[in-house]
């Protein structure tokens, strides 16, 4: 089993009004930053629905597979390029409310706004978390821009209001930051903690900056 090392998420969130995500449309009296609070999630076997299929349907679609996700399909068209094999069903027609029916995660990605903030709303209205693709006032959740190297994860995220400065930071600190010095570090810091860990230890008190600069030094 291979180590996960700790993440990073930066946030650079604006103010701006949310909406009341329970109806299409809704607004709420009060401005508030949205998207706090990042968390990875382990999706491994759990059920997703995903509305549409086309080219931003199929991306939602392959990162899900990836993460080892049930990824349940319903989309009026389905592009060719979808191996039904790689997810667990396909259903080809609308939207309809009984497809959220036992799924944990929701992400909608028609490309039609109305469409997408029913599913949104029914979602929310059943306690589902939910991603509607372009529309963050219909969003419980947002996606943010991932850089993976190994059991490297750096997450940016811009509260869904700059997504095209959100992609060129991703590409900078995957250029700038995640180089080979830091994935040794990475792996060597993983297995220090793991040896502590086997012999019962904590690693909670141990200042891991001052260890990892000294490995940048040594």
């Amino acid at each position: 089993m291979t180590n996960q090392i700790n993440f990073i998420h930066i946030l650079p969130c604006d103010i701006h009004p949310i909406t009341d995500r329970g109806r299409p449309g809704g607004r709420r009296s009060v401005d508030r930053m949205r998207f706090r609070y990042p968390v990875f999630l382990d999706v491994h076997e759990v059920d997703v629905l995903v509305v549409g299929a086309g080219p931003t349907g199929l991306r939602k679609i392959q990162g899900l597979v990836e993460a080892g996700a049930r990824v349940h399909v319903v989309a009026i068209d389905v592009d060719t390029a979808l191996v039904p094999s790689t997810v667990a069903s396909v259903r080809t027609g609308a939207y309809e409310p009984s497809d959220l029916h036992g799924k944990r995660l929701v992400i909608t990605a028609t490309g039609v706004a109305d469409i997408d903030a029913t599913v949104a709303a029914d979602a929310t209205e059943r306690g589902v978390w939910v991603n509607a693709a372009d529309q963050t006032d219909d969003c419980s959740f947002i996606l943010p821009a991932v850089v993976r190297v190994d059991d490297l994860a750096v997450a940016v995220s811009s509260d869904g209001t700059a997504p095209s400065v959100v992609s060129w930071l991703r590409d900078r600190i995957r250029q700038e930051i995640l180089d080979a010095e830091t994935r040794t570090i990475a792996v060597e810091i993983a297995t220090r903690r793991r040896r502590i860990h086997a012999v019962g230890g904590s690693t909670e008190d141990i200042d891991w900056r001052a260890e990892i600069e000294a490995l940048r030094h040594r």
